[in-house]
C-alpha cells in the first residue's frame, strides 16, 4: 500500500475471541484475515491487541488520532425478516437485512419433515453496509407438502451463522395439466411441463402424424406435483409432432413443430 504524505489513514482491527478470528481493515477495505490464536504469521503464541507497521520515506513521522479499543457487540449480519410464500407450486423466499459486516453470501437450505437440510442455492451478499438490503430466491423444485427453509450466512473468512428456520405448505395442482412445449417451434430440443393432482401411473409419449410412436418421455408412477421433461428430437425429421399425456382416465394431447 502506498499513501500520500500528510494524510490520515483509518486502520481498524476486528478480533472475535470466541470464534477465534481477526480481520484488518484499512480505509474500510479488508486486507487480511487470520485465525487469532495463530497470530497473523500463522504461528501460535500469546496474542495481544497491537498496531500496524507504517513506513515513510525519507522521514518517518507517525501521528495517531482517536485510537479506540471497543467491544464489538453488533451482529455481523442483522436479519430483520425472512418469509416463504407458495405461489402455485413455486416457493418464493424473501429476506431483509438491516446491516451487514463482511457478508460474502447466503446459502439457502431446505428440508422436509422426514429429511435433513440440503443446499438448494446461493445469493451473494453486500459485503459491509449499514443500509437495509432486500434479497429473494425462488425454489422451483415442484415438490408438494410441508417444507422448512433456513439461511446460512457466510462471511469472507469462511465463518457462518444460521437463521431461524421457517415453514411453508406447498400445495399441489388442482387438476391435470399439459402445457404447450417451449420453445415452439424448436430445434432440436424443447421442454414440456405437466401437472398431476394425485399420484398414479403417468405416460407421456410423442407421435408423428401417421400415429407412430417416436419417443416415450415418461412411463412410471408419479406422486402428485408439477413436472418438466426435455424432448430431444435430434434424430427426427422436421415436421409436426403430437405429444400425449395419460394418467388414469385423463388424456390430453398437444401439437409441436420441429424445424431444422
Amino acid at each position: 500500500f502506498n499513501y500520500s504524505y500528510d494524510t490520515w489513514i483509518e486502520n481498524e482491527l476486528i478480533v472475535d475471541l470466541d470464534a477465534d478470528w481477526a480481520e484488518l481493515f484499512i480505509d474500510g477495505t479488508m486486507i487480511y484475515a487470520w485465525q487469532w490464536s495463530l497470530s497473523s504469521g500463522g504461528t501460535g503464541g500469546i496474542n495481544q491487541l497491537g498496531a500496524s507497521d507504517f513506513y515513510a520515506d525519507p522521514t518517518m513521522m507517525y501521528y495517531f488520532d482517536d485510537y479506540v479499543v471497543t467491544d464489538l457487540t453488533i451482529v455481523p449480519v442483522e436479519l430483520t425478516s425472512f418469509i416463504a410464500t407458495d405461489k402455485n407450486g413455486l416457493v418464493v423466499l424473501n429476506w431483509t437485512t438491516a446491516t451487514e459486516l463482511n457478508n460474502q453470501m447466503f446459502e439457502i437450505e431446505r428440508r422436509s419433515a422426514e429429511s435433513q437440510y440440503i443446499t438448494i442455492g446461493y445469493v451473494n451478499g453486500y459485503g459491509t453496509t449499514t443500509e437495509p438490503q432486500e434479497y429473494s430466491f425462488i425454489d422451483n423444485s415442484s415438490f408438494t407438502g410441508t417444507f422448512f427453509y433456513r439461511l446460512k450466512q457466510i462471511d469472507f473468512g469462511g465463518r457462518y451463522e444460521y437463521s431461524d428456520e421457517i415453514e411453508v405448505e406447498v400445495t399441489g395442482p388442482l387438476a391435470f395439466e399439459l402445457e404447450q412445449n417451449y420453445p415452439n417451434p424448436f430445434n432440436p430440443s424443447t421442454s414440456i411441463k405437466y401437472s398431476i393432482p394425485e399420484g398414479g401411473f403417468v405416460a407421456l409419449d410423442v407421435y408423428n402424424l401417421l400415429g407412430e410412436k417416436v419417443a416415450t418421455l415418461v412411463n412410471g408412477v408419479h406422486e402428485a406435483g408439477r413436472y418438466e421433461v426435455n424432448f430431444d428430437a435430434s434424430n427426427l425429421a422436421s415436421g409436426v409432432y403430437i405429444y400425449s399425456l395419460r394418467s388414469g382416465s385423463f388424456n390430453l394431447v398437444k401439437k409441436m413443430l420441429l424445424m431444422k
